[in-house]
């Protein structure tokens, strides 16, 4: 049952990046009449959830932060979870908004009100379960989309019930959960993937941005197999680490008016890779080149028995999105 109606100006739904952005922006702006709603018991969103072992970004840290809040002291070009988590508070902090967001409050309902001219919220509160409303003139919703893992019978993974071993989601991970020595199976190489328990390579050189492939050079170490079941291949190409970091701390410390140059430069450094996703054949060019570069790391640092299962074939080129 509702018991009460607040109000404010704007309400934001979830407190990771989008919701700290749209905080920090308003207070730059002078609007102090807003509220963040937060499902979780921290702010941080997908970084908060996510603590899978190798939980990492694979965004350059420096350009994967606010420009309006740049931090000097990265640790490495592809940071962890853990130092992406600790940048968002500093930036909650330093803008104010830890006592604007209020946690552990899920939205149940959002309906616009024509005769006000106002959205109504219905919120829960999930300790005491405890409803109430929420109305503003503007809703904004940042809800990521990596806060609800799959479940084993969205995997259609037959008879899953006869398997005694532990089951553990990379979005749900059980800190307790204890891996040495034992058998594990990881189901697929993306961003939902499942880990089954009862040696690949350990390099921690290459990147992909699928979360089994996170996990797995991070736990093969101790335990005593691992074996990933793979739906679709994609590229694997070879981390191009620059040191850029470092460049950016320097000028951060030393010369901080060159910062948000160099983070610009970047940026467009980054950007380039738009040249392989058009339909022309400077594109096409591009994105051989690509996948020769691609085909010859893999060949160099997998097993001859592996690398037929890690190299797409034809029908997936470079950046080709895969189903």
């Amino acid at each position: 049952m509702v018991q009460e109606i607040l109000y404010s100006e704007v309400v934001c739904i979830g407190a990771g990046f989008s919701g700290l952005c749209v905080g920090a922006q308003l207070q730059t702006m002078g609007v102090e009449n807003f509220r963040i709603y937060e499902r979780e018991s921290s702010l941080g969103g997908t970084w908060f959830v996510n603590t899978y072992p190798g939980c990492m970004c694979d965004v350059p840290a420096v350009v994967y932060s606010f420009s309006f809040s740049p931090n000097e002291s990265w640790s490495s070009v592809y940071c962890s979870h853990t130092e992406i988590l600790a940048y968002m508070q500093n930036v909650s902090r330093k803008f104010d908004l830890d006592r604007r967001t209020t946690l552990r409050t899920e939205v149940v309902d959002a309906v616009w009100d024509n005769g006000k001219k106002r959205w109504r919220v219905t919120l829960c509160d999930l300790a005491s379960g405890r409803q109430f409303q929420h109305e503003c003139k503007l809703l904004f919703t940042g809800v990521g989309q990596f806060g609800r893992p799959r479940t084993v019978e969205d995997l259609r993974a037959k008879d899953h019930e006869k398997f005694s071993g532990t089951i553990v989601r990379s979005t749900k991970w059980d800190p307790n959960i204890t891996l040495k020595n034992k058998k594990v199976v990881i189901i697929g190489n993306g961003c939902e993937s499942l880990l089954l328990s009862s040696k690949m390579s350990t390099h921690s050189d290459c990147r992909t941005a699928g979360t089994g492939n996170q996990i797995l050079p991070a736990i093969a170490d101790e335990v005593e197999s691992v074996v990933q079941l793979v739906r679709s291949r994609h590229w694997i190409v070879e981390d191009e680490r620059t040191g850029i970091e470092g460049a950016f701390g320097f000028f951060g410390r030393n010369m901080p008016f060159m910062a948000p140059a160099f983070r610009q430069f970047l940026v467009a450094f980054l950007e380039r890779q738009w040249l392989g996703y058009m339909t022309d054949g400077f594109s096409t060019f591009v994105r051989g080149t690509h996948e020769r570069a691609a085909r010859a790391y893999v060949k160099k640092n997998a097993p001859p028995q592996y690398q037929e299962l890690l190299i797409p074939g034809p029908d997936v080129p470079f950046n080709c999105k895969v189903g």
